[in-house]
Order: structure tokens, then sequence, then C-alpha cells
């Protein structure tokens, strides 16, 4: 499944008392595969109010699962001996045994912390770590006008900026072309003296 999947799989099994409920409703960060063994189990499942959350949700009282998941966006089955059951991470479940026997069913559970974000939050800071490290134009010291087209995005484009260049008695910011702009041009448009 592992290999299918593309994703580490866990499996675990779950022996519920006739009758009874085995956990409060939540949703997973998993994609779930419910596999009914023995035994019968009724099993209410809701649309999620998180698309694709990456952690699973705390215990639900039923208020909570209406504020969530009005009754309109929930549906119930029971599965019995050879049905199986898929919930996509973050939809709402609970299951209830039914009948006189004990239930018991098997919880395939795969692609946690499997996502593109996942990802790229470990890619993402390896690959500038490594840059850094082989590429020496990630260790020069930055242009100096880059404040102009970075951070305070393009400071000198508008006539409020010109203004409060004159303000601080430096030049004003000519809008005809920016490629000449000057640190100090750049400091003074974004200077306030009001400000502390």
């Amino acid at each position: 499944l592992e290999d299918e999947f593309g994703s580490t799989v866990g499996a675990n099994a779950y022996l519920t008392a006739a009758d009874a409920q085995g956990f409060a409703p939540h949703w997973d960060d998993v994609d779930v595969f419910v596999l009914q063994l023995e035994g019968a189990k009724r099993w209410s499942v809701g649309e999620p109010s998180t698309i694709l959350p990456r952690a699973s949700s705390a215990d639900l009282d039923a208020a909570g699962v209406d504020a969530l998941c009005p009754s309109h966006k929930r549906a119930a089955c029971t599965l019995r001996p050879g049905d199986v059951l898929y919930l996509p991470r973050g939809f709402v479940h609970a299951a209830k045994a039914t009948g006189a026997a004990p239930s018991l069913h098997l919880t395939l559970s795969a692609h946690r912390r499997n996502a593109w974000a996942d990802l790229l939050e470990r890619a993402v800071p390896a690959a500038l770590a490594e840059s850094i490290e082989e590429d020496a134009a990630f260790r020069a010291s930055l242009p100096r006008d880059y404040a102009h087209f970075m951070g305070l995005q393009h400071a000198g484009d508008s006539e409020s900026d010109d203004e409060a260049a004159d303000d601080a008695g430096a030049p004003a910011a000519d809008d005809s072309d920016d490629s000449d702009a000057s640190v100090l041009e750049v400091a003074a448009v974004a200077y306030d003296a009001e400000l502390p």
C-alpha cells in the first residue's frame, strides 16, 4: 500500500463493545479506509469545514458538529463485514457499534504530512541552504538600490511620495525613469518625520 499511495500507511484495529461509541466526533489529518471485519458499525460522516487540514481536530461535542457541519451536509451508513468506507482527510466522523455483537474494524491511514506544502517546507530551506553554500552570488551584498525595487514596493512611484521627498528636502523621484533612483531618494520617500 505504501508503494501504491507513495506515502507511509498506518494500520489500527478497533474493537468496540455492542451499542457503544469508540471516539467522539472528530476529523483526521490523514486519508482513512475503514474495513469492517466483524459485527456492524453505524457511521456518521460530514463534509469538512476546512479543506485538507494539516492537523487532526480535537474531540467535538454535538454543538461543535452542528456548527461545523449542518445536518444537510452529513450522511450516515452502516458497515457490515466486508464493507469498506473511505474518509478523506478533514471529513468529520463518528461511529457506534450496532446490534448485539461487538464491532471490529481495521483502519488504514495514508498521506500523513504528505502534501505539496509538506514537501516544500522541507525542500525549499534545504535547496536555499545548498545554494548559499555553493553559489557566491547568494552571499553577495545587496545592490545599493535594492530597496527601490523590493521592500518599499517602488516607493517613488506616486505623487504623495514626491511630496514626501520635497518635505524631507530630497529631490523628488522621477516617475519617467526610476532606473537611476538613489538610496537617498528612496530613504527620503520612506522617511516620516511624524514617527518617533
